[in-house]
């Protein structure tokens, strides 16, 4: 069991965090700071999807 959900916090947090702040900017209801490029983006999604996976512990 715990072979799924490990993956899936990982997996999840990671894509659900970066899809949601994409399609934000995407329908312009929020814009990228200037300098950021979207490896910087998606970077910065990997470490929130992180540190809110590991609030839970």
């Amino acid at each position: 069991m715990s072979l799924g959900v490990i993956p899936g916090l990982f997996a999840g947090k990671r894509l659900g965090v970066f899809g949601f702040c994409f399609l934000r900017v995407k329908f312009k209801l929020a814009k990228l700071p200037k300098y950021c490029n979207p490896a910087q983006f998606y970077g910065l999604c990997l470490l929130t999807g992180t540190i809110f996976t590991m609030s839970f512990l």
